[in-house]
């Protein structure tokens, strides 16, 4: 069983609406304001969510690929991400880094494939 605050949170994220996961080239700050990419063929893109129960609280993870359009320009190195409740505006809910730095390169898609976004709600 949740504790209040996070069974709240839990059923705003799994409300039925829409999060869209954002890419940044530097650590996005609790704001989410700092280094989201611009241009080149990037958009926010929908990401599906789901959560499991683990020792240490709940886990928040992507339950499909997340596929981005193909870049039109060399977007650098992406290094964290985040997720919002609209496409272009909207408020964060989390963020994360990725392991390492992936380059998105003209002419590929960046694709997260199936749980490789998680993030771990404590709720001891």
């Amino acid at each position: 069983m949740f504790s209040s605050p996070t069974a709240a949170y839990l059923g705003g994220i799994f409300s039925g609406g829409t999060y869209y996961l954002a890419l940044h080239s530097e650590n996005p700050g609790p704001g989410c304001d700092n280094g989201e990419l611009s241009g080149g063929g990037y958009e926010r893109t929908a990401c599906p969510l789901d959560h499991d129960s683990a020792d240490e609280g709940e886990v928040i993870y992507n339950s499909d690929a997340v596929v981005f359009p193909i870049g039109t320009d060399n977007l650098g190195p992406v290094t964290h991400w985040s997720l919002w409740d609209d496409s272009e505006s909207g408020a964060p809910a989390i963020y994360g880094e990725f392991q390492s730095p992936v380059t998105w390169n003209e002419g590929t898609r960046f694709v997260i494939q199936n749980g490789n976004i998680s993030s771990v709600l404590l709720t001891s």
